[in-house]
């Protein structure tokens, strides 16, 4: 690591987040995008420091962690988890580190493939399978839009033929979360962040869902971006409440995101 981009991390570290923040808005690229590993709460990660996320892990030490703290509240040993929406895998390697089996959801080429990383880098390719489709309420194929270079976790299902971008969308294989029942059993806890595909995933999972020991549910449910894909919010949260899921909100804050858990 070069000398200059240490001193600059001690600097923001040692400063709010928000002068922070505009600190490393002002530094040319070369200082501030770069590929490097971090320690976070315990596990080891690849990131690239030009996107939100990898900034965050570098210079801020933080990543949801609100929602981390209850879900690591959560989690016992010897779980089955899904992590739908797994992305750099985060949740699905502080989980296998827990002691959980693990099959994480990633339909994305670029990011499985940062997600393999990740995870062999922590020793844990027993504990995690990818699967690299995305959950949906059918089987079969959907177009897909790549996250940006700026910000890895907003990939995302995109319904919507005319917007079609075709140096960045791929079509990738969907399923349902009751198919994946039947090929890797039942989970315990599902995490779910795939940004606004939620509405879809939900719906593929009656039986899931009305077992008596259906998962618990963490979920970042994402209200504008199920509108854009023509859904209702409401529809998604009435569905869980019609299988006796009682919704605990983990945040609340100023945000078109709602960080929910579910539980019977």
């Amino acid at each position: 690591m070069r000398p200059g981009v240490m001193i600059t991390r001690f600097i923001i570290q040692k400063v709010n987040k928000r002068l922070g923040v505009f600190l490393l808005s002002h530094l040319p690229d070369k200082c501030k995008k770069f590929e490097t590993q971090v320690n976070f709460r315990g596990i080891k990660l690849n990131i690239f420091t030009g996107e939100t996320f990898g900034k965050l892990f570098y210079y801020f030490n933080d990543y949801e962690n609100d929602q981390i703290d209850c879900f690591l509240e959560i989690i016992q040993p010897g779980m089955r988890m899904f992590d739908v929406g797994a992305n750099i895998g985060v949740f699905s390697i502080l989980a296998a580190n827990k002691g959980l089996d693990v099959i994480a959801f990633e339909p994305f080429p670029a990011m499985s493939k940062r997600l393999k990383e990740n995870i062999e880098l922590n020793n844990l390719s027993s504990k995690i399978k990818i699967v690299e489709e995305a959950v949906a309420d059918k089987a079969g194929e959907m177009n897909f839009r790549a996250p940006r270079e700026n910000n890895f976790g907003v990939g995302r299902i995109v319904l919507d033929s005319d917007q079609r971008n075709s140096e960045s969308d791929v079509m990738v294989k969907t399923n349902t979360l009751d198919s994946y029942v039947e090929e890797y059993g039942a989970p315990d806890i599902i995490k779910m962040d795939i940004e606004g595909g939620e509405i879809f995933a939900l719906a593929g999972a009656d039986k899931l869902f009305s077992n008596e020991k259906a998962p618990i549910i963490i979920v970042e449910y994402h209200l504008e971006l199920i509108k854009a894909l023509g859904g209702d919010p409401d529809s998604g949260l009435k569905r869980l409440q019609s299988y006796g899921y009682k919704m605990e909100e983990i945040k609340t804050e100023s945000d078109p995101r709602q960080f929910l858990i579910f539980k019977k």
